[in-house]
């Protein structure tokens, strides 16, 4: 038999997320057409209303108000008839939905998958001779039962649920007769592969968090020399000609702005020009003042503090991802430490050597060469765990 218990597992829990699927499409259908009933029997009691209310108001009305009651009552009852017949129709909907015989099938093909998955769980165990293997075997087949809900009571059929009780029965018996040795041996194997798993997590995350650590010290060296570079650009005294130009420009813009600000504002008080004029004047005064602020002594100066301060911070940052490798290699090693006793624990002699760059490879090596020899000395395993 070729499946082993992942596949038979992944064939049942793909089948009963078929059939779920299934039955949930079904039952949104007949939610929406009960939800649309309602709100047709919603207007039909209130166009009912309407009308009865039309009709006691004609009795007791002038012809002319009686005339224009009658219209409106007649248009009423055009709806009301549209509302009956989408309401007659929707019912048809509704009880053309198969819900009742849809649950059915569902059940019921739910209950053979449960079955056929037990069946061929039995025959997968009944092929195997090592009885660590068995062992496994059956202590999986009744993990996946048991997180499943797979139970007597999930079959409604007298033979499948005389079947299901023989089988898990059957299991059951097995696992808790099987001597101590064969027994240790599985629960040894299991342990391993917890193990391996542990240790290949942990040397995923040192690599996500070395990488992760990488690109930041990356990012953070860039940009301290860029902020250097920029700074180093500051520092240097100035050609005399270019401050001067600078500093003319500066004044210009000043006084310009200043000049047209005030106008500006004169206009606003005193001439009739409209509020366009004056706004688009005192907004260009803005922006001159700001083109002067941008060329005088104190802007360049603030900035070439900010560029300063903005380098330290970086500088910090790439100190402090220095000073905290030792901390990281320590977490590591303790964490290491932890494995090295379940090591122990499992009779895996621990690696001589232990590389500061990967802690966990030699460990992880070690481990799966054992897991790997095992697996070789029971080859049987590859029908239960592949």
């Amino acid at each position: 038999m070729s499946e082993n218990i992942g596949v038979l597992v992944e064939k049942l829990d793909a089948l009963t997320a078929t059939v779920e699927r299934e039955l949930g499409t079904v039952r949104e259908q007949a939610q929406q057409a009960s939800a649309e009933i309602r709100r047709l029997t919603q207007d039909q009691e209130r166009l009912n209303s309407e009308v009865n209310s039309i009709n006691s108001r004609m009795q007791a009305s002038t012809e002319l108000l009686r005339a224009e009651l009658q219209s409106k009552s007649t248009e009423l009852e055009k709806k009301l008839g549209d509302v009956n017949t989408a309401l007659m129709n929707q019912e048809r909907v509704l009880e053309g939905i198969p819900i009742e015989q849809k649950e059915k099938e569902a059940a019921e093909r739910l209950e053979s998958a449960r079955a056929d998955f037990l069946i061929n769980s039995k025959g997968l165990f009944n092929s195997l001779t090592d009885r660590p293997v068995q062992y496994l075997c059956a202590e999986s087949i009744l993990r996946e039962c048991e997180k499943r809900g797979i139970t007597v009571d999930s079959f409604s059929g007298l033979a499948n649920k005389n079947a299901a009780q023989e089988i898990v029965a059957h299991f059951r018996m097995f696992k808790d007769g099987t001597p101590a040795a064969d027994r240790e041996q599985a629960t040894w194997f299991e342990s391993v592969g917890e193990l391996v798993g542990k240790l290949r997590d942990a040397k995923r995350r040192l690599a996500d968090e070395n990488a992760g650590i990488a690109a930041t010290v990356k990012s953070l060296r860039a940009e301290r020399d860029d902020l250097a570079g920029q700074v180093a650009q500051l520092e240097k005294p100035e050609p005399p000609m270019l401050a001067k130009r600078r500093h003319l420009i500066g004044t210009a813009c000043a006084v310009l702005g200043c000049v047209i600000i005030g106008v500006c504002i004169l206009a606003l008080i005193f001439a009739d020009l409209g509020a366009a004029v004056p706004v688009a004047g005192l907004v260009a005064g803005l922006v001159l003042l700001a083109v002067a602020r941008m060329n005088s002594d104190a802007h360049r100066a603030n900035k070439l503090n900010s560029l300063r301060t903005r380098h330290a911070s970086a500088v910090e940052k790439l100190k402090a991802i220095e000073v905290e490798a030792p901390e990281r290699i320590k977490r590591s090693r303790a964490e290491l430490d932890r494995f090295t006793q379940d090591m122990v624990r499992l009779q895996i002699s621990p690696p001589d050597r232990i590389d500061d760059d990967g802690p966990f490879d030699q460990s992880l090596n070690v481990a799966e060469q054992r897991q790997t020899k095992w697996r070789n000395d029971h080859p049987e395993i590859a029908k239960v765990l592949p």
